[in-house]
């Protein structure tokens, strides 16, 4: 029986970052802190705008293109591993993310909710620790990756890697 692969997407397999980073400030005139959800609270008293409407974009991922490395990774080990896309989704954004799965990750199945420990996987990869806590506390057998970003810190409960990494993972977990 093939391992199953929990897969988050923002950051992970492609990036928003620097595009809601652009947004916030053009939205709020300031600098977003992704390490303080203070921050995006703030911009909404201050300059009663919501920064998260970047993420309501119907359109959002349908001009995106996947982190090169994580495409060639995820294609080149579909036949060992059963890969799953899991994923904390804006209603608004979630076809334009299905559009983007199916164009370059096509038969992949995609699940959208914040509850990621509930979809049962041997292997997570996330950029979020606490979607990776999540899953750790109800499948605590689960090996867990958490992917560099240039906004997480190291957690001694994962480990951190980028995708070069993951491939040499995956190569030795078949």
């Amino acid at each position: 029986m093939k391992k199953i692969v929990l897969v988050d997407i923002d950051e992970t397999i492609v990036t928003n970052y620097d595009d809601w980073k652009k947004y916030y400030k053009d939205v709020t005139g300031a600098e977003i802190d992704f390490d303080n959800n203070e921050t995006v609270n703030d911009a909404l008293i201050t300059h009663r705008a919501d920064p998260l409407d970047y993420w309501r974009k119907p359109d959002l991922y349908d001009n995106k293109e996947p982190i090169l490395e994580a495409e060639r990774v995820i294609n080149m080990y579909r036949d060992e591993f059963d890969f799953v896309f899991v994923s904390n989704s804006f209603a608004e954004h979630t076809q334009s993310k299905r559009r983007f799965l199916k164009k370059f990750f096509p038969g992949i199945p995609f699940i959208s909710t914040d509850q990621k420990g509930y979809v049962k996987c041997d292997i997570a990869i996330d950029d979020r620790h606490h979607y990776l806590r999540q899953i750790r506390d109800k499948q605590p057998d689960v090996e867990c990756i958490q992917i560099k970003a240039p906004y997480n810190n190291r957690h001694d409960d994962c480990h951190f890697m980028d995708w070069v990494e993951i491939d040499a993972f995956l190569f030795n977990n078949r």
